[in-house]
């Protein structure tokens, strides 16, 4: 039941980014409210989470298929097929499987938006060093599965235990509690620094269907979206990185531009081809 409920609810943010969140306003309105991506990242949390249990989950589609792979196991294609299943939901939109259905992730975004803290939450992790933290940690996951030294890594450390309220271990138990207590003053700590399906859906962001475009002819490098997001994406697509930071569809930058240089759609097509929005932001 659980993987026929995320399809709509996918479908439904790819919408509301690209179509639902813009509609035709008169000047002083801004477009995308917060509440509705509030109350999306509440029913994910309630749904996908504590309603539906621990399981599946986005990481433990990449951990159980090389653990599977480890252990020559009989279920290996229907392991494939739901790491599939993830992928093909982040190559829709930019990350939308990350930060708009999956459950730990909303709950981290939900506690990063309570107003406080302001001062630590205008610190960004330097992409480079959360990615090459995070390609650490998964060379060292797939060195120990494949020497058969116990349990995988991830498993002590595996957050979404909490949405069965049981806890393998007590690594598990502060795993969260740090996790959590972080995300008042960091963005999305556990996807930034240690989430496996993170790490490998930065590579499916390269050829997502749907993502954040920018209109170089309209931008006036106010940077006014570079500080809206709470990572580097933003900037890194002003100024054409070469490694661009993950893009979570937060749609915080889409909120701000003062130029409507900036929008959410097909990535095939670039903005400076599509006609002028009537936007007034």
């Amino acid at each position: 039941m659980k993987y026929w409920l995320w399809p709509p609810f996918i479908l439904f943010a790819l919408w509301w980014l690209v179509r639902g969140g813009r509609p035709a306003t008169e000047k002083g309105t801004r477009p995308y409210p917060k509440w509705v991506i509030n109350l999306s990242l509440v029913l994910s949390v309630t749904v996908f989470g504590f309603l539906l249990g621990t399981s599946p989950n986005p990481p433990e589609g990449v951990v159980d298929l090389f653990r599977a792979l480890a252990d020559r196991s009989s279920d290996i294609g229907v392991r494939a097929l739901i790491l599939l299943f993830f992928s093909v939901l982040a190559v829709i939109g930019t990350k939308l499987i990350c930060g708009w259905g999956c459950p730990f992730g909303a709950l981290q975004e939900l506690l990063y938006a309570l107003p406080i803290l302001h001062r630590a939450k205008s610190a960004q992790l330097p992409f480079l060093a959360t990615m090459l933290f995070r390609t650490i940690l998964f060379a060292v996951f797939l060195l120990l599965l494949l020497g058969g030294i116990g349990r995988p890594l991830y498993d002590f450390i595996d957050p979404f235990q909490l949405f069965d309220l049981k806890f393998v271990s007590w690594s598990v138990l502060l795993a969260v509690i740090v996790f959590l207590a972080l995300a008042l003053a960091v963005y999305r700590p556990f996807c930034q620094l240690i989430c496996p399906f993170g790490w490998y859906s930065w590579f499916l962001e390269r050829i997502s269907l749907f993502g954040v475009r920018i209109n170089r002819r309209r931008c006036t490098r106010c940077f006014g979206c570079a500080h809206a997001c709470p990572l580097e994406a933003a900037r890194g697509r002003l100024e054409q990185w070469a490694f661009q930071a993950d893009c979570f569809s937060c749609a915080r930058c889409l909120r701000v531009c003062p130029a409507a240089a900036i929008d959410y759609g097909p990535r095939w097509k670039k903005l400076d081809e599509a006609p002028p929005r009537r936007l007034e932001p």
